[in-house]
Order: C-alpha cells, then structure tokens, then sequence
C-alpha cells in the first residue's frame, strides 16, 4: 500500500502557507556563516520526527545558531502530522526566528534563481537532484548537513562533496545522539553543539521534553545500545589523543608551517596531504593524523580491517562509518590491536594506558 493512500496528505493551502513563509523569511534573513544548517529529507519528517521534535527543544534551550530546512519538493510528500508540525515551527511566535524554516524559491544552486524553474535545456531531474541542489546552496553558504535516511542520497552527498548524516532506525537514537553525530561531522563546532547536549541533559533531568510530556530519562537513554555509548566513548577518548600526538611528533614542523600558512604562503598541489589540510591539526579527523604518523613511522597494521580512521568516526558521517552495535565482534578487536601498535610504535603512554581499559572491556564483552 502507498504511503499516500495510508495517511492524509497535506492541503493545497497548508503548502502554500508554507511556501510564502519560506520566502518572507529569504527577504527577512539571509543565509549566515555562523549557523549551522541541517537540510531534511523527506523520510525524516515521516519516520522520525519525535527526534526533531526534540531537537529543536534542545536548540531552543540552548540558544544554539542552528536552523533546520525542509527542501521545497519534500513538502508535497509530507503527511499531516509532518506537516502540521512545519507549520506549527514555522509561524512560533516565542522565538526571535524560527528554527525550522521551508526553502525558498530563491535558495538554489540554479542560474533561474528559483528551484521550480529549470534552467534552458535541463532535462527532467530526480526529487533527490532536487533536494541536493537545496542542500549545495546551504553548503556554499554556511556549514551544512544532509540529513537522512536513503543510503543512495548518502553516496550522492559523497561524491559532491557534501555533509550528510545517516541515522539508525528512529527508535535506535535520541535527539542527544544526533547532537553527537553532528560533532563527528562537524568537529569544529564541538563547544556549540556540546551545549545544545548539556540544554537536552537538563531538559530531561526536569522530565520535561517534547512538546512538554514526561518522559523517563532511564528508559530512553536503554533505547541506545551499549555497544553504540562505548564507541562514543571511545571515539571521545582516542581522537584527542591522535591530534596531541601528532602535535608531540610534528613538534616545530607543524609549528612552522601553521606560520608560513597565516602568513598567505601558498601549498603545492603535489605537497604531502597534511600540507594541504586547512584545518588545524586540533580539528583534524583521525585519517589526517595517521597519514602524518605514517610518513613519519610506517605501521603494517596486524589487523587493517576495518581500518582505524573508520572505526573511530562517528556513526554516519561518513561512509562505512557505523554504530558500535553495528560493529562486528572482529572489528572491535581489530579497532583495539591498531590501537596498541600506534601506542607502542609510538611510546605513547597516555595512549597505552586506556588501549589497556579498551581491552579489558573487549575480553568481557567479545572473548
């Protein structure tokens, strides 16, 4: 059975309510630098909006610069509860502006200036074409994530470049998890969004969230596995350890060459990968520290599988990046080995001492 032949579907007026909101706030609110977008597709509106609903509490309590899109096309596909939820946010009178906000027409990649009117010669496109168009415009303009639930849009944001979350089934997360996914995306942004988990934190310690019903902090935080809250934690505590690494072995080198880049030198294309990173190494993902670290030191990983710098990602940000529940019992151990060969082949103590805590957590859980 269709989805539109199970739900009732949205009225002309509500769309178009929506779509003249959309395009008062373009003349109202450019797009900023200093927000963070997170553009919505249509699966998450229908499946998993109770984590919406929640994220926006959290943002809100938080007063966090983030503001959520809906893509013009994904409007028609919507149900009423969706829908009456998009209009409820977009018309809140208790906010200085909404967080949730529709696309507007003007808010394309286009040369038509407007994302209903194809440009001359372009052929039919796909609803998926269009929603990444809306989301290249965010993503030229301001940091930017694509969130959604098709694997195939993944591998589309992938290949254009694009940021993108891809979340377990909705009764598999929280609202606070998601928070914790953007922080994989988006590590620069660690500090705001880590207040936007501290607002959801004190939300639920005063029992109160979505749209003001009691909730039982105890039950929701048993909806997240423990494998998936280990390998949080894991990630939380290697990561740092990698960037304070590779500061500890790049010592004046790195030193040198931040210097040369605040002072307007330009990189070679055929510079080494680190080179050409623009972030500095206290941002840098744990593939960029261990292509530096392999430079310096070859390491022949006993177990390559999965290798390190996709287990230690956050769940869905990038590809093959998963859940720790996802994980097999074999990557977990590999995760684990790597670990110990970067912390001796370096003599990294700090590192050896919570690869030895790491350890004993795998021989109780996947011995």
């Amino acid at each position: 059975m269709s989805r539109q032949s199970r739900w009732p579907v949205n009225t002309t007026t509500q769309l178009q309510h929506l779509d003249d909101v959309a395009n008062q706030d373009f003349e109202m609110q450019s797009v900023t630098s200093d927000t963070i977008y997170i553009v919505l597709d249509t699966n998450i509106l229908l499946h998993h909006l109770h984590i919406l609903k929640n994220l926006v509490e959290d943002i809100v309590a938080a007063s966090a610069p983030i503001t959520l899109i809906c893509p013009g096309i994904v409007l028609n596909e919507l149900d009423l509860n969706a829908t009456d939820w998009m209009m409820r946010e977009v018309s809140r009178k208790d906010l200085p502006k909404p967080i949730v906000k529709g696309q507007a027409q003007q808010e394309t990649c286009k040369s038509t200036k407007n994302w209903k009117v194809r440009e001359k010669g372009e052929a039919p496109v796909s609803n998926d074409e269009v929603i990444l168009d809306c989301c290249s415009y965010f993503h030229s303009n301001a940091p930017t994530i694509m969130y959604t639930g098709d694997k195939n849009l993944c591998l589309r944001c992938s290949h254009e470049g694009l940021l993108f979350i891809l979340p377990p089934p909705s009764h598999e997360y929280t609202s606070r998890d998601l928070v914790k996914y953007m922080q994989g995306v988006l590590p620069e942004y660690q500090g705001l969004l880590e207040n936007v988990i501290e607002s959801h934190r004190q939300q639920a310690n005063n029992g109160k969230q979505d749209d003001g019903m009691m909730i039982d902090e105890d039950l929701q935080a048993e909806v997240v596995p423990r494998a998936t809250l280990v390998h949080n934690q894991v990630i939380e505590r290697f990561v740092p350890q990698f960037r304070a690494l590779v500061q500890r072995v790049g010592g004046d080198e790195l030193v040198e060459f931040e210097n040369k880049k605040k002072s307007g030198v330009s990189v070679s294309k055929y510079a080494p990968r680190w080179q050409q990173n623009d972030r500095p190494v206290g941002e840098w993902e744990v593939g960029d520290c261990l292509e530096y670290l392999q430079n310096k030191k070859k390491i022949n990983f006993t177990q390559p599988e999965p290798p390190l710098e996709r287990f230690l990602r956050y769940p869905y940000s990038g590809n093959g990046a998963l859940s720790g529940a996802e994980w097999s019992a074999s990557a977990w151990k590999a995760a684990g080995l790597s670990l110990r060969q970067v912390g001796e082949a370096w003599k990294d103590e700090a590192m050896l001492q919570d690869v030895e805590l790491f350890e004993q957590y795998l021989k109780a859980e996947y011995s």
